[in-house]
């Protein structure tokens, strides 16, 4: 049993342990103290590495120590040891590195067992057998200090709880010394830059500064302490900087360039940006001086200003002396300039002049089309005052931009074409500006600006034009005389040789040289009238682009179907096809949209490419394709011929130019033809174009728009007289049929075109009666009322379409075939007077007799009439009233089989009641009809009909 006094005994000796434990505690944690105030001193690494082993040392005892740092390449390298053993050691990451990384000191007893000492040296080996890895945060890099003894097994359990305990405050010290020289290292780029950098307020006091603000504006560093950045600004640029202040309160940057006061009185530019620090209410600026810049800019800025009111000057003075007058516009018409010239071609006071009404009319049209079209140029004529004549010529101002591809070709079409389409086409066409893009057709990539308009006076170009093309024309009228009759002889005595003489003479000749006489006679006459013909061809085109340069060229605009036209050009052409053994193909597609022009002159296009394309070519093929594409309808020529070479493709329409050399090759045509094809094809608001490569053959194609708008004006009235009218015909029409000989009046003040025509219709078994003018004609049709009346337009006393005017107008002589004879163009005045057919001297006999011949059976048949009314008791009147007289009569009571029968069979007379035609839109689909002229066309009312409502 244990005294009272041995219990006493063991808590002294408690006491004394305590006690003693104490001092050493006390003795230890002021040696930790000490060492880590120097470790806290540490300016560098080996420093601070020597200091952190001394600080360990006092809690642990080891031999070595070395600090690990993990790379970029995932292994760690030494960066301090305090053995040469460990410099320069790499040590690949593992289980237990990546145990100690998680915040967890490590002790191995026996490295020789972990995978990471595994891959040392032996020297390692032999100096190392037991280690303690302590992790150490940085806030940099992954960071671990070993440490190390040779003897087994010397780490124990407790070494790891005073590694956990130093951890943190080793960690600490790095931490400090790398913020330290982090801190160091700005403040050492901050005193160094040349640009000035400081740290201020909201209210613009300085915090902290860098010299380069001293060097700059010549402040001494007291003087900017107590200077606010607002102070130091230019009081012009004062406000633009507090706008910059109010921009920082909201959190956002703010850049600014403006002037600063310098101690001197001087002022520097600064270019200054400035980025907010809410939470400290501070903001940070970096400013670099601009001065030089902003100087040099300024002096360029004055050079520039200089030589831009010099340009401008220049630019003025040759505008105000230009011959010519010149316009501006803005994008939306509104007139910016217009030179004096402008003013004086227009009488007008350039003072207080008022273009506005000046603008209506050709000038506002054309200034529309360059506003709709911008990249194009237009032209158009105007009457000026004092009876002059000016040509103005526009086109848009453009400003280009960089854009992308498509964009700059401008395709964004409403209805874009499939690309079998595109492929079946030249390029040039395929992005042409005439496909449709938006709105005003402008493209993407281009600012449009304005319009400007160039105005001319061209009064004595036009008086010359006019001077020449009245001697073209009176030149070619004289040449056509004479022409028609050497011509229409010549073919006479031909066909009389051949069809009369020359049988009898082969039949009955035994001489050798007769008979060579006689085929060199019968191949003299082909020579003549071959070359009469060719001659007859150039008078043609020269009077054709004689008549289109003045604008006297008659053009009968209607419906076409171009399907129709193309079969009948390829008609015309079959011969030269047969002759020279090419083929054509046709490519066509279907359910093509009529469109409007004139018939006889887009079949002259037609044929002239075709058999442009037959003459060039050699052997191979020719392609003619025909396409809708947008709203347009494309047709394309497409051969296998010689080609053209791309410097000479600008020349072939212009007129008499033929592509090739002109001294060794032999020209193939007068050079007019496309020229006038290409006049065509404008003049109907389309476009031609060709696409060629030497040696493999070129592609001709013009595209026409689709755009009907035409009107059908018939003049509509009553039944009674349309009935009456008709059988006044059928009278003069059964007087003629009882006749044993026809009757034909020739009428032409051509004594030698009387006598041609005489003999030519002696085949027809026909009494001629001959007229050498107006009056006389009147005459004999009064008294012999001929079955056929042949007319020639230029006649003394009256012409002929005044003959043909008066005739139509007296009832017997309504519906007597008229045929036209002459030199001049008035086909469209001709038709408009019922004139059944026009003939251009000089003619083929075998086209004037198939006409004759026509006229004169078509006058002795019955009449077929086809009659249109939805009312079937008011038709079956009418069809019994023609039935009674022995006509063919057909009543169609809907539209669509009136349309078929139309299509279908041939008529004389169609008879549309008014009401019936305007309900179904007859009338509007006649449009697309190609009824002949022969056809009459009536419109009657009944009586019960009602009147028509203003």
């Amino acid at each position: 049993m244990t005294t009272r006094s041995e219990q006493l005994l063991e808590t002294l000796l408690d006491l004394e342990r305590s006690r003693q434990r104490e001092r050493e505690l006390r003795i230890e944690s002021e040696a930790l103290l000490e060492r880590l105030h120097q470790l806290n001193q540490a300016k560098d690494n080996n420093v601070l590495f020597f200091a952190l082993i001394d600080m360990l040392r006092v809690v642990i005892d080891f031999q070595e120590a070395f600090i690990l740092q993990k790379q970029e390449d995932q292994i760690f390298r030494t960066i301090a040891s305090s053995s040469p053993i460990f410099h320069e050691t790499i040590w690949h990451n593992h289980s237990l590195f990546q145990r100690v990384l998680k915040g967890r000191p490590a002790a191995s007893f026996d490295v020789a067992l972990i995978p990471e000492w595994q891959e040392q040296s032996p020297l390692v080996h032999r100096c190392v057998k037991s280690a303690l890895h302590i992790p150490l945060e940085t806030g940099l890099h992954d960071t671990i200090l070993v440490i190390t003894h040779s003897q087994p097994r010397h780490f124990s359990a407790g070494h790891v709880q005073q590694a956990r305990r130093f951890s943190p405050l080793a960690s600490q010290a790095l931490q400090t010394l790398n913020l330290q020289r982090s801190l160091t290292q700005r403040d050492r780029f901050f005193q160094l830059s040349f640009d000035l950098m400081g740290i201020i307020n909201f209210f613009g006091s300085f915090r902290q500064f860098n010299a380069a603000w001293s060097r700059v504006l010549g402040y001494t560093d007291e003087e900017l302490k107590n200077k606010r950045l607002l102070d130091l600004a230019h009081p012009l640029d004062s406000p633009q900087l507090n706008r910059s202040f109010a921009q920082l309160s909201q959190n956002r940057d703010a850049q600014i360039e403006c002037r600063f006061v310098c101690k001197d009185g001087s002022y520097r530019w600064l270019s200054c940006s400035l980025a907010p620090y809410i939470d400290e209410g501070l903001c940070y600026i970096v400013a670099r001086d601009v001065t030089d810049r902003v100087q040099a800019e300024q002096q360029l800025l004055l050079h520039a200003r200089r030589e831009t009111d010099s340009a401008f000057s220049f630019l003025d003075a040759v505008l105000d002396n230009l011959a010519d007058g010149l316009l501006v516009t803005d994008a939306q018409g509104t007139v910016l300039r217009a030179n004096p010239t402008f003013f004086n071609m227009l009488d007008l006071n350039a003072q207080d002049a008022n273009l506005g009404p000046t603008l209506e009319g050709p000038l506002r049209e054309l200034i529309r089309k360059c506003q709709n079209n911008p990249h194009e140029i237009f032209e158009t004529e105007l009457e000026l005052p004092r009876r002059r004549i000016g040509q103005a010529t526009g086109t848009g101002i453009l400003h280009r931009r960089e854009a992308n591809f498509a964009r700059e070709n401008g395709l964004h079409p409403k209805s874009t074409p499939s690309q079998e389409e595109l492929d079946a086409f030249p390029s040039s066409f395929q992005y042409s500006k005439h496909i449709e893009t938006s709105e005003h057709n402008i493209f993407q990539t281009d600012d449009f600006l304005g319009v400007t308009v160039l105005l001319r006076d061209i009064t004595t170009e036009k008086e010359v034009d006019k001077m020449k093309t009245e001697f073209i024309s009176t030149v070619s009228h004289e040449l056509r005389t004479p022409l028609t009759s050497i011509l229409g002889f010549a073919k006479l005595i031909h066909k009389r040789l051949n069809e009369t003489i020359f049988p009898n003479v082969q039949a009955q000749a035994q001489d050798r040289k007769l008979l060579r006489a006689v085929e060199q006679v019968r191949s003299n006459m082909e020579i003549i009238v071959s070359e009469g013909e060719r001659l007859t061809s150039l008078i043609n085109d020269v009077l054709d682009i004689a008549k289109m340069e003045s604008g006297k060229l008659e053009w009968h605009m209607r419906p076409i179907d171009l399907q129709e036209a193309i079969q009948r050009a390829i008609a015309a052409t079959q011969s030269l096809l047969e002759e020279s053994g090419l083929t054509l193909e046709i490519d066509i597609e279907n359910d093509l949209p009529p469109v409007a022009g004139d018939l006889d002159r887009l079949l002259q296009v037609l044929i002239n490419l075709i058999s442009n394309a037959i003459k060039f070519t050699e052997r191979g093929s020719i392609i003619c394709r025909v396409r809708k594409v947008a709203r347009e309808i494309v047709v394309s020529i497409t051969d296998t011929g010689i080609g053209i070479p791309k410097e000479d493709l600008h020349k072939v329409f212009e007129k008499f130019r033929q592509v090739g050399d002109t001294l060794t090759d032999k020209p193939k045509g007068t050079g007019l033809g496309l020229p006038i094809c290409k006049e065509i094809i404008e003049h109907h608001d389309g476009r031609i174009g060709v696409e060629s490569e030497l040696g493999k053959g070129s592609t001709f194609f013009f595209a026409l728009p689709i755009n009907l708008q035409q009107s059908l004006e018939t003049p509509i009235i009553g039944l009674d007289e349309l009935l009456q009218q008709i059988d006044t015909y059928r009278d003069i029409r059964l007087e003629q049929s009882q006749r044993d000989h026809k009757r034909i009046l020739l009428v032409d003040d051509e004594t030698t075109i009387r006598q041609l025509l005489a003999q030519e219709l002696q085949v027809e078994d026909a009494q001629i009666i001959e007229a050498s003018d107006g009056p006389t004609a009147l005459m004999h049709a009064e008294q012999a009322k001929p079955d056929l009346i042949l007319l020639d337009v230029l006649m003394p006393k009256m012409s002929g379409l005044e003959v043909a005017s008066q005739l139509k107008q007296r009832g017997p002589f309504f519906h007597t075939p008229l045929l036209v004879l002459s030199i001049m163009e008035t086909r469209e005045d001709a038709f408009g007077l019922g004139v059944a057919n026009y003939f251009t001297k000089p003619l083929g006999n075998q086209l004037l007799q198939e006409a004759i011949t026509e006229s004169l059976q078509h006058a002795l048949a019955p009449l077929s009439i086809l009659l249109y009314d939805e009312a079937p008791d008011a038709a079956q009147s009418i069809m019994q009233h023609f039935q009674k007289a022995g006509d063919h009569v057909v009543w169609c009571s809907t539209f669509q089989d009136c349309l078929q029968h139309i299509q279908q069979h041939k008529i004389d007379i169609l008879l549309l009641h008014e009401q019936s035609a305007k309900k179904s839109g007859f009338l509007r689909q006649l449009r697309a009809l190609s009824l002949p002229p022969s056809v009459l066309l009536k419109v009657y009312q009944t009586p019960l009909d009602p009147k028509p409502q203003d």
